[in-house]
């Protein structure tokens, strides 16, 4: 029920009302309703929305490296103008469990030109192909599937 009330002072504030304003409206409208007590709860839930919201627009910059950031930024600005973004709407971060190059997610869209992902390739390329001790799994041509 609080995630009602959350969405609805969202879209209050979204439509052009004052965020100031549209609180008070929708305390008046608890307090006629004798569910004032459901203020706390419609707060948290307000929170975690508008987290939400700021986690679909925001645009990730992860490296391996802290010396790979110029070549990232290089490489990924033509995609940053695709997704119509400016650099500083990218926040920057190092990732260890990458062992090189960078990956870019945000707003509905993952670029990975990281070594991990090639490093996964690969592997699942030489696992697929290898030929199975019980003999079965090549194809005509020889190869192992």
């Amino acid at each position: 029920m609080e995630e009602s009330y959350a969405q609805a002072l969202w879209h209050m504030v979204e439509k052009g009302m004052a965020p100031k304003e549209a609180v008070q409206r929708m305390h008046s409208l608890l307090v006629s309703r004798g569910r004032e007590g459901l203020l706390p709860r419609i707060s948290r839930a307000f929170k975690r929305l508008a987290e939400k919201k700021r986690a679909a627009h925001s645009i990730i910059l992860s490296v391996a490296h802290e010396s790979d950031l110029g070549r990232a930024h290089r490489e990924t600005k033509d995609i940053l103008s695709k997704m119509s973004a400016q650099a500083s709407d990218v926040t920057e971060m190092v990732d260890s469990s990458l062992t090189g190059g960078w990956r870019l997610e945000g707003r509905e869209m993952l670029v990975d030109a990281s070594f991990k992902h090639y490093l996964l390739d690969l592997f699942k390329k030489i696992t697929n192909t290898l030929p199975r001790r019980d003999g079965r799994g090549v194809d005509p041509a020889g190869v192992g599937v």
